[in-house]
């Protein structure tokens, strides 16, 4: 009898601690399923005017905020609660009260006055969007006025890009390294980087907008595409930025993840070099020849191409996709080209080097298959292609200045798109003297093209880049392929509303973390 009275208390011991077991995994669970993993390529830095990348973007748009957000093809209010134009050169700035840093600092407009003194002279990351900014005069501590040196109508629109995240105004004695460290206002706080490990970062329970559900974050860099899945299937990541085109079918018919194609405000392209080469004179540069430019724009099979990128982006004939603003109205005033291997031989019997010529290809690591692609479709026109695939690092120095670097390529597969809403920071990469130089024409004219444009009311500068769209696609600058979208992978078992529009509401291809539900 004592015997059995022990076993049943021995039962009952046991059950208490599977309880307090399956109660302690909860809490585990509970707190493993608050945060979040997100795989993406690499980091650069994490200072607003200083980076060009798109991973770092991410991250600074989860710490700090902007004044004015351009969310759906319309500007709201975020640390501005209000804008007016005073005069064409004066806008003025109403800020929102309350608003804390992360370090418990009020914000006020010193922060915003500091945030853009600290671009001058703009020559940074893509600072010169505020060249036209001379001054800002400080009227109170929520309100401050722009002052231009030039009328510049886009100024709210570039007030909106991730570029003008505003940074707090620090005394010396708690000065940080911005490229390294972070103090925002936005949903998410700054906690640690481990160079080449992860980025972390954790929730901001004072938020003045949003506050997420999310407790952590955490970015962590993983450069092989085939990696950043493998660990998305494992769980060890929960997102993962940029899906091998290979593997998109697959993750489309599965019941676990999720595929989301996040369109960009650019295009795939084709660029040519104008300005390098061994040949490196005028009778003898085959892409100074439009007929050659032409040939190749009609060798080109678009369809294998947009398939081999997995088969999510849209075709585009120019620098400028219909989603940006200035994009021609009548399509006709655009001439399309497609694969038609007939006329592309037609266009090369009619140039300077009818039977061909040997050049040179650049292309990341992650634009491999295509470029291989582009040299087997231009074998058909006889033009033979040495491809070179360099990591980016090596590719930008030699893209940014051809003719003094002394390379020797002739094209240049990759990918642009604009940080704001408007077609110049596409255009201007195409026409004239800024970013990328190989696939431009280095005309100065452009350059004051396009400073006058911004001078105009908004809608009197559409038709203008409405033109510029067409002259550089009738030249064949490049040739532009398809809207380059970034996909996205994701956990459906954990997250409930990926491919909401209110995640999906930042221009360019940024997720609004704090608006990320989780199941």
């Amino acid at each position: 009898f004592s015997f059995r009275i022990l076993i049943f208390k021995i039962k009952v011991e046991m059950k208490k601690l599977t309880i307090v077991i399956v109660f302690l995994g909860l809490i585990i669970n509970g707190v493993y399923a608050n945060n979040l993993k997100i795989g993406v390529q690499s980091f650069q830095n994490l200072d607003p005017i200083v980076t060009t990348g798109t991973d770092d973007y991410q991250v600074i748009s989860s710490i700090y905020d902007t004044l004015i957000l351009f969310t759906n093809g319309e500007l709201l209010p975020q640390l501005a609660i209000k804008w007016e134009w005073l005069s064409d050169k004066e806008l003025r700035v109403q800020l929102r009260k309350g608003v804390k840093w992360h370090n418990g600092k009020l914000f006020s407009a010193e922060d915003v006055k500091y945030s853009f003194d600290r671009m001058k002279p703009y020559k940074t990351g893509y600072s010169w969007f505020f060249k036209a900014v001379e001054n800002t005069k400080i009227i109170n501590n929520h309100e401050i006025i722009f002052i231009l040196n030039n009328p510049d109508a886009q100024l709210p629109w570039s007030l909106a890009s991730v570029v003008a995240s505003i940074v707090p105004k620090l005394t010396k004695s708690n000065e940080i390294d911005f490229k390294k460290n972070a103090i925002g206002t936005g949903p998410f706080q700054f906690q640690e980087w481990k160079i080449g490990e992860k980025i972390i970062l954790s929730k901001n329970n004072n938020y003045w907008g949003k506050v997420s559900e999310i407790e952590n974050v955490v970015f962590k860099p993983v450069a092989d595409q085939n990696a950043r899945l493998l660990s998305l299937r494992s769980g060890e990541l929960d997102v993962i930025r940029q899906v091998s085109p290979d593997s998109i079918p697959q993750m489309k018919k599965s019941s676990k993840f999720g595929v989301y194609p996040s369109l960009r405000h650019g295009s795939m392209q084709l660029a040519f070099n104008f300005n390098g080469g061994p040949w490196n004179k005028p009778d003898e540069d085959p892409f100074k020849d439009v007929m050659i430019r032409k040939a190749i724009s009609f060798a080109l099979n678009y369809e294998e191409l947009i398939a081999l990128s997995g088969g999510l982006s849209p075709r585009v004939y120019g620098p400028v996709p219909p989603t940006l603003k200035g994009y021609p109205k009548d399509d006709r005033t655009v001439e399309r080209y497609d694969f038609n291997l007939e006329l592309a031989k037609g266009f090369m019997a009619q140039s300077s080097l009818p039977n061909g010529f040997s050049t040179v290809l650049m292309s990341p690591p992650e634009y491999e298959r295509e470029a291989v692609l582009v040299k087997e479709h231009l074998k058909a026109i006889n033009i033979n292609v040495e491809l070179r695939v360099l990591d980016w690092g090596a590719i930008i120095p030699l893209a940014r200045d051809p003719k003094v670097r002394g390379t020797d390529f002739g094209m240049f597969y990759y990918g642009r798109s604009s940080l704001t809403p408007f077609p110049p920071g596409v255009l201007q990469k195409n026409l004239s003297t800024y970013g990328w130089k190989p696939n431009m024409f280095f005309d100065i004219g452009f350059d004051r093209l396009f400073g006058d444009v911004k001078t105009l009311p908004i809608e009197d500068q559409m038709p203008i880049y409405a033109a510029a769209h067409t002259y550089a696609v009738d030249r064949r600058i490049s040739a532009w392929i398809y809207q380059w979208a970034t996909t996205y992978g994701y956990s459906s078992n954990k997250i409930s509303n990926f491919e909401s529009k209110e995640v999906w509401a930042l221009f360019l291809d940024m997720m609004r973390i704090n608006y990320i539900q989780l199941k």
